[in-house]
């Protein structure tokens, strides 16, 4: 063997594999390069989403207070309809003994023929006066 040859022969496989190392390193830099630029972009799409949830976030807030609002609203609705409930069962009340008042008046109009207290066009028949919501005969009407 030649000594010139051995001494090449290291030097060509060297330069052989600085070659082949210095073509590989550019290939896995432009691969990790790649890999940067698609996670960026997945980046940005993440934080778009982001926005639209903060977005979102934001006009659940607004509707939550309404619904709050309406809430607040509703329960003084309630309360309300609990006084009317109240009024109601008064009135009702009121008018049995407004009923029973004007047959009282009418039977002292009848018993005595020279005073009159009732129009006689006022009086109304039985079956005129409208039934009460609770089922009350109508004033005037005949409970049996």
């Amino acid at each position: 063997m030649n000594p010139s040859t051995c001494h090449r022969r290291p030097a060509l496989i060297g330069l052989f594999l600085l070659a082949a190392g210095s073509a590989m390193p550019g290939c896995i830099v432009w691969e990790i390069r790649d890999q940067l630029v698609a996670a960026n972009d997945t980046l940005v799409t993440v934080d778009q989403k982001l926005e639209a949830v903060d977005d979102t976030n934001a006009m659940l807030e607004t509707l939550q207070a309404q619904l709050e609002s309406l809430q607040s609203q509703l329960e003084v609705l309630d309360t309300i309809d609990t006084s009317l409930a109240s009024v109601n069962t008064t009135l009702q009340s009121l008018d049995r003994t407004l009923a029973s008042i004007l047959r009282i008046v009418r039977q002292i109009d009848g018993a005595i023929p020279f005073l009159k207290f009732t129009d006689d066009e006022e009086e109304e028949e039985p079956g005129d006066a409208p039934p009460d919501p609770d089922g009350a005969p109508a004033p005037g009407a005949d409970p049996a």
